[in-house]
């Protein structure tokens, strides 16, 4: 099982580790094998299919067992090696984890990303936003700035933690009116399935989002009048406790890299942070700049981003990419 890799683009070397294994150096590999590497949903499966036995590779001369010492390497390599000895680690491979290249010639970047389920929710989403490649400008600047609070959830594909997620929900929109500056984002991450594909992921997210919008109409809370509760319609957006809310979902197996995280997890994000944006004249700019970010990381346009008021901004929820007779699996009782 493949636990970390790091590249040297100058020198074309891969550098593999394995948990079973140790460390391999790959020569002569081209950078976009590397880039398929860390944005594959199965490391393994590329690493079998696209790297394994089509290159010379020889084994971290700390592991070999033969006289060779690493100083007959070349210089890449060595460097590889003696970043590692001095305590740089390679970084896992999760399907966050984008592209990852070498600093310079003789220097390999890596990092470790941590895993939700063991270390710190709020350390491991900071960790994926504060990524250089990771695209959302305005992610980025909510963690800068301490407007990003994570809630540590039980399981994606189940109402348990629901009813404290609306509570969060609606303090979350209680504390914007009171102060509405700054970008913010309310983070749900699950421990688990890590396993759902992107339909099953889709529909465990409508499933959590149907609940929460029970909940809020049980409650007697007022729909955002300045949103539609029909998901068919183009100025639709969520709303609980009167704030209207764009959700983006996260998951191990998302296809474009930016919706990649260790863990399900559901981003809410409130629209009038958005609108503000747009009255500022700042909006496009951003959008432009967060756009070409994501063509860089992913390498094509997310084909399903579209202006609020344009197309129902709910086909890009789950970020799996649908077609134009899409309709997601969600009622608000408050829709007329």
């Amino acid at each position: 099982m493949i636990e970390g890799a790091a590249f040297d683009a100058d020198a074309a070397i891969l550098c593999i580790r394995f948990r079973d294994n140790g460390t391999y150096f790959y020569f002569d590999v081209p950078e976009h094998l590397f880039d398929g590497l860390c944005n594959a949903v199965s490391a393994g499966t590329f690493f079998n299919e696209r790297i394994r036995d089509r290159f010379r590779c020889e084994r971290d001369p700390e592991r070999r067992r033969s006289v060779r010492k690493h100083r007959s390497l070349p210089s890449s390599a060595r460097a590889a090696w003696e970043s590692r000895q001095s305590g740089l680690s390679f970084p896992q491979i999760p399907a966050s984890a984008g592209r990852l290249r070498g600093a310079n010639a003789c220097a390999i970047r890596s990092f470790d990303m941590p895993d939700p389920k063991t270390d710190n929710p709020s350390a491991c989403f900071a960790e994926f936003v504060a990524d250089r490649n990771f695209p959302c400008l305005g992610a980025k600047s909510a963690l800068a700035n301490g407007g990003i609070r994570v809630i540590a959830a039980r399981d994606l594909t189940s109402a348990w933690n629901d009813l404290e997620i609306h509570r969060a929900l609606i303090d979350w929109a209680d504390a914007y009116r009171h102060d509405p500056d700054g970008f913010r984002s309310l983070v749900v991450i699950f421990e688990g399935p890590d396993d759902l594909d992107e339909e099953q992921f889709e529909d465990a997210l409508w499933d959590r989002l149907q609940s929460l919008a029970e909940k809020d109409a049980w409650k007697g809370m007022d729909y955002d009048p300045r949103v539609c509760a029909d998901p068919g319609n183009p100025h639709f957006s969520l709303s609980f406790a009167g704030e209207a809310y764009f959700v983006v979902g996260l998951h191990p197996r998302a296809s474009r890299p930016a919706r990649r995280f260790a863990r399900p997890a559901l981003v809410f994000n409130l629209h009038d942070q958005f609108e503000r944006l747009r009255t500022d004249g700042r909006y496009e700019r951003m959008r432009e700049r967060i756009l070409a970010r994501d063509i860089e990381l992913a390498g094509s346009v997310n084909p399903m981003l579209a202006r609020h008021g344009e197309v129902s901004e709910a086909a890009q929820y789950s970020g799996r990419a649908v077609g134009p007779g899409w309709t997601p699996p969600f009622r608000d009782p408050r829709s007329a």
